[in-house]
């Protein structure tokens, strides 16, 4: 999950969330780089996230209040039961399938 999604999901801004994240890599003994990544933001500069695999995000959220670790929890519940449903097919049908609309768009608008 990216920290741009957990800052979103807990209503946090992004730069706290990265800076919570790097202050967890740390106290880990885990080089920030591993989980760094660049993306561009609205004026096209880039900009430094993290994507953080379900553990380290459980780890991040922990130090948050109910709330919010229910939201990124609640997120990740919905990832895997997505994944999960994805059917087993190679990446050509699979890319047909999701440009039908067949699977992977939601109900809402």
């Amino acid at each position: 999950m990216s920290s741009r999604e957990i800052a979103e999901l807990t209503g946090k801004k992004h730069a706290h969330i990265c800076r919570d994240i790097r202050s967890m890599l740390e106290q880990l003994g885990i080089n920030e780089s591993k989980f760094g990544s660049v993306y561009l933001d609205t004026k096209g500069e880039k900009r430094t996230e993290y994507r953080l695999p379900r553990r380290e995000c459980e780890i991040l959220v922990t130090g948050y209040d109910v709330v919010r670790r229910a939201a990124v929890i609640d997120r990740w519940l919905e990832l895997e039961t997505k994944q999960r449903q994805l059917p087993n097919m190679t990446p050509g049908p699979l890319r047909f399938t999701v440009d039908q609309g067949m699977i992977g768009r939601s109900e809402d608008p």
